[in-house]
């Protein structure tokens, strides 16, 4: 029992330490979650905050630049007039040398003549001479750019070798390196396949090594059961001896002593022997369950290893699948684990009593104790061990690379110092040989030889000097070193210790956290039950205020009904009025043309009837003065004349100009100016290109193609291009660099509508109708005047593309259908109504006040609704009834009306 009950311990200790880092897992995972949030919300703060900050500098550096250009214009044009002064002054004086300059000048041709017929023979003397000079020099330059020429090429040939041979090696390199990649994949492979099937080896072995617990316990529970009804029977059948014997004996006091003896004497002995039997049961017991517990114990080391192994694996591998395989199998075998110590703790509190589980349990608590401290003793031995065991081997490495270092020098200066002491001892055995055959020179060879014994000596004492010198650096920097790894382990232990405090306090802090989280549940949920009793009483004064409002908005509605009912008897009113008046101006107007063609008939009648009377007097009088001559010659002459007459008539400045830009245009003409290519370009800028200025030269390019050429139109229609306006036109706003690129863009889509072929191109793209109305809705305020700015308004425009859009029956019949669409035209075409007529009655109003005070009045003039989506024709197409672009907005709102057949009611 105290066996399982240590395992089942272990087994929780275990199971708690990995569900507190798991928990630890969850909460960094949901604290670095919060922490992202917040860092984010700072980011979109901080980015508000510095847009905010530069378009403040911007404007303060916009304010100072208009400064410095003013100051900048001042001073040009005080430097301007300056040099205007100064030419004048230099101007008026040299007016005056001109006039003393003109009597010396004469002088001087009279002496030049005289000084330039000398010059002429000397010259043509100088010149042959030159010639001459020429030729050899022509000869030198000859030889000397040939051997220039020749260096040149050698060192590109040079060059050439070389980069040959640096890009043959680069190839070598990259085909290394593909090389090395397979092999490296190849290997992660199967260390992959090897590690995993080690993991099944192991996790093979431990459903081993649970079922063989398994099979222990049930053994031993086994057991247990037979010794106990065992014990019992051998009581039951002793009593019921004892009660036979008594039962036969009773007549007799004799027989009831020696009864009383005999039981007395065999209790003893079955006493005796039980205690005997339990004593050797219990050693038995007591080996055969510390075999079972080592044995256990072995197992459990060798699986708490694994699973040290596999979550130390998973902390460095967290981003990996196999560490996550790893942690699901950990925690499989922990719950199975866990599952069977609940069983073993079950059938053991079966067995056992109260007080022997109490015993038992404070016995296993002290054994534990005592056993955990044991291992944390020896574990940071051992840690210890490792860790003293690595610096041993790395000094004793470096102090090996260090001596063997300072024996190779010193036995390089050995070796160089016996050199010199032998080339000096040779050195003095050939002189005191030399002084031997000549006895004059014995003294001078002595003194030498003192003399060299005297160097050798100051040579050995600076050697040892140096040697002493390079031991105390080598001792040094071997201090430095220990002491640099010393430092380093008492870091690394003084931060294993801050961990555990800083571990211990946020376990502290969590509990704080969790106390303070309960208290602030509990006062969220007395404030939402006094929430609930406020938002009661809050809801009662609502649907009072409700009903009041009601009744308010009904008595609003009713005023805004009648007077919309008398809006509209005045302008139904104000409608007959001005067709009646239209019809009468139109009227006037047409016998006033009617009148003017017969006028201009009748005068080209008599025109006509003049020239060809006067051809016919021509002919004749030709025909009696030449009639040989044939008539083609003088009719081309006269063609010629009156073409050169007309052209010197008509040649202003402007046709002079224009004639010159033509001849320069077509001069300067490239391949990269071609329409084409020009398309090409600026589709590809479109494409690829972000940055406003890019997509404005684009979006002008694409403008000018799509106006000039109809291949261009069907070039544009083929690609992404049309998608991608309508994209940026949806991702502009109100601003005037957006403007000007939402006009831009209309126009290419205005351009593309006029074509036939390309039309559909524009109305198959998503949503094109919703964004044309969006940019209705938008720029209704800006809808323009009679005068266009920048190539037409933009509402104009979009009302042009609608009305193209809408010149199909099926495309028209799919835009009515949509309700929303067609509310929202009205709507427009109402407020754009509204608002001409508020422009005309101020202008009625303007005229009135001037005709009072001049006297005369004039009729405004009324628009007049006329289709004319049909008279809109792409620029290549010449007629001269084609109109180029509707500037009035209620002109161009009431095309798109009467195109789609929607009533303006």
């Amino acid at each position: 029992m105290h066996r399982a009950y240590t395992q089942y311990q272990t087994l929780k200790l275990a199971t708690v330490r990995i569900q507190q880092q798991y928990r630890a897992y969850q909460e960094t995972k949901r604290i670095r979650g919060v922490y992202l949030e917040q860092r984010h919300s700072a980011l979109v703060l901080q980015a508000a905050y510095r847009g905010m900050t530069m378009r403040r500098t911007l404007k303060k550096q916009h304010k100072a630049a208009i400064i410095i250009q003013s100051n900048y214009r001042r001073h040009r044009q005080q430097c301007s007039y300056r040099q205007m002064q100064w030419a004048a002054r230099v101007i008026q004086a040299r007016l005056g040398a001109n006039q003393l300059s003109k009597s010396a000048v004469q002088q001087y041709c009279h002496v030049k003549n005289a000084t330039v017929c000398i010059q002429k023979a000397f010259r043509k003397m100088k010149a042959v001479r030159c010639q001459k000079r020429h030729q050899a020099a022509v000869v030198l330059q000859r030889n000397f750019k040939m051997q220039r020429e020749r260096r040149r090429y050698l060192a590109l040939k040079a060059a050439t070798v070389l980069l040959q041979r640096r890009y043959r090696s680069l190839v070598l390199a990259r085909r290394q390196v593909q090389e090395y990649g397979s092999v490296r994949a190849a290997i992660v492979c199967l260390q992959s396949f090897c590690r995993g099937f080690k993991v099944r080896k192991e996790v093979k072995c431990m459903h081993a090594a649970a079922r063989v617990i398994q099979a222990s316990f049930r053994m031993h529970r086994a057991r247990v059961t037979y010794q106990r009804l065992r014990y019992a029977t051998v009581i039951i059948q002793r009593y019921y001896r004892t009660y036979v014997i008594v039962k036969r004996q009773q007549n007799s006091e004799m027989q009831k002593a020696a009864t009383g003896v005999q039981d007395f004497d065999s209790d003893m002995k079955i006493e005796q022997e039980v205690a005997a039997m339990h004593i050797a049961a219990t050693r038995i017991q007591s080996f055969y369950r510390m075999h079972v517990q080592h044995k256990r114990y072995r197992q459990m080391r060798w699986a708490v290893g694994t699973i040290q192994s596999a979550y130390r694996a998973a902390v460095v591998r967290r981003k990996t699948k196999k560490a996550h395989l790893a942690m699901v199998l950990s925690v499989s075998m922990f719950a199975d684990c866990k599952n069977a110590v609940h069983l073993e703790a079950t059938a053991l509190q079966g067995l056992c009593s109260t007080e022997q589980c109490q015993k038992y349990k404070e016995a296993a608590v002290l054994i534990q104790r005592h056993y955990r401290s044991y291992l944390t003793m020896k574990r940071q031995r051992v840690d210890y061990l490792q860790t003293r065991r690595k610096i041993i081997i790395a000094q004793a490495a470096v102090r090996g690379f260090i001596e063997r270092q300072r024996f190779c020098r010193m036995k390089r200066s050995i070796v160089k110092i016996q050199a010199f002491v032998r080339g000096c001892k040779a050195r003095q055995l050939a002189i005191e040989m030399m002084a031997a055959r000549d006895q004059r020179a014995v003294i001078p060879a002595w003194l030498h030889r003192s003399r060299t014994v005297k160097d050798d000596r100051a040579i050995e004492k600076a050697a040892h000097v140096i040697q002493r010198y390079k031991k105390a650096k080598q001792q040094r920097i071997w201090f430095l070193r220990m002491k640099a790894s010393t430092v380093l382990i008492q870091r690394k232990w003084k931060a294993t210790r801050a961990a555990k405090m800083a571990r211990q306090k946020f376990l502290a802090t969590k509990i704080a956290v969790q106390v303070i989280q309960s208290a602030y549940r509990r006062h969220c949920a007395k404030k939402l039950f006094q929430m609930t009793l406020v938002q009661r009483r809050q809801r009662l004064l609502l649907c009072f205020a409700a009903a009041v409002y009601h009744h308010l908005a009904a008595i609003r509605i009713q005023r805004a009904y009648r007077k919309h009912l008398h809006l509209r008897r005045v302008n139904l009113e104000l409608s007959s009025v001005l067709y009646i008046q239209q019809w009468y101006r139109a009227r006037k107007q047409r016998m006033r043309y009617l009148q003017y063609r017969e006028k201009i008939i009748k005068i080209q009648r008599m025109a006509r009837r003049w020239l060809k009377n006067r051809k016919k007097s021509t002919d004749v009088v030709q025909e009696h003065i030449n009639p040989k001559t044939p008539s083609n010659g003088i009719i081309k002459f006269q063609a010629l004349w009156r073409g050169y007459s007309w052209r010197k008539k008509t040649d202003t400045v402007e046709t002079k100009a224009l004639r010159d830009s033509l001849i320069i245009a077509n001069k300067e003409s490239k391949e990269e100016k071609k329409l084409c290519n020009r398309t090409a370009l600026a589709i590809d800028r479109l494409l690829k290109y972000k940055h406003f200025s890019y997509i404005l030269a684009a979006l002008k390019e694409l403008e000018v193609v799509t106006r000039l050429s109809p291949v261009c139109c069907e070039n544009i229609s083929q690609t992404e291009a049309v998608c991608t306006i309508f994209t940026l036109i949806r991702s502009c706003n109100r601003s005037v660099p957006c403007m000007d690129v939402i006009t831009y863009s209309v126009q290419v889509l205005l351009n593309l509508s006029k074509y036939e072929r390309t039309t559909e191109a524009v109305y198959a793209v998503e949503k094109s109708v919703e964004t044309l109305l969006d940019l209705l809705q938008m720029y209704r305020e800006k809808a323009g005047g009679k005068i266009s700015e920048k190539g037409g308004s933009i509402f104009t425009k979009t009302c042009c593309l609608l009305a193209l859009i809408s010149k199909d029956s099926r495309r028209a019949s799919e835009i009515r259908n949509n309700f929303r669409a067609v509310a929202r035209l009205q709507t427009l075409f109402k407020l754009t109504v509204r608002k001409y007529q508020m422009d005309a009655q101020r202008l009625r109003a303007k005229d009135n006040s001037y005709a009072y005070k001049n006297g005369h009045c004039s009729i405004p003039v009324t628009p007049v609704r006329t289709k004319m989506v049909s008279r809109q024709r792409p620029a290549w197409i010449l007629r001269k009834d084609n109109i180029q672009e509707i500037v009035n907005p209620l002109q161009a709102i009431e095309m798109v009306l009467d195109t789609l057949g929607i009533s303006c009611s």
